[in-house]
């Protein structure tokens, strides 16, 4: 989907059956669906941009027919694999989380999350790829919180990766 005005398109907003379903923040704004997720059939997808002062576009809908899903094979998809620190460690201060990244038919990016909220994009390449993220705990709440990888390969597929730190 293309978006673009004057401030610039700050995201684009994909809904299923006018139900949200996912959001991209960075161009081309693009969107893999997983089929088997719904049910066989014809669905709407909605797309709603928003620029970086809050003006939303148009909705633009489009009809498709949803199938059996190619994703539902889960050889060559995307893996995860945390190395440090190990889910459940207290942690505090700057946290150095590293994690390899991998997909049989080559890699395209890495989405690190905390606690749902986008922290760090990177594009990577190859099969494999070690990643790291430096999070700084200062003025993070005590408690349990989650890193997350979203792991997107060259062919669209996605798998994610949870892990759990406890903030001291």
């Amino acid at each position: 989907m293309a978006a673009a005005d004057r401030w610039r398109a700050a995201d684009v907003v994909m809904s299923v059956d006018r139900v949200p379903f996912a959001t991209d923040t960075r161009a081309p704004y693009r969107f893999v669906v997983d089929t088997a997720a719904f049910g066989r059939g014809r669905h709407k997808l909605s797309f709603v941009a928003t620029d970086f002062a809050g003006n939303t576009s148009d909705t633009k809908t489009v009809t498709v027919e949803f199938g059996a899903s190619p994703l539902n094979d889960s050889a060559g998809s995307p893996e995860v694999v945390f190395h440090s620190p190990e889910s459940g460690s207290l942690v505090s201060g700057n946290v150095t989380i590293s994690a390899t990244v991998s997909a049989e038919h080559g890699l395209a990016v890495s989405e690190w999350l905390v606690d749902g909220s986008l922290v760090l994009v990177t594009a990577v390449s190859g099969c494999s790829s070690r990643v790291t993220y430096v999070w700084c705990t200062s003025g993070v709440s005590t408690g349990s919180h989650t890193v997350s990888i979203v792991a997107t390969g060259a062919d669209g597929r996605q798998t994610t990766g949870h892990l759990e730190l406890i903030k001291q």
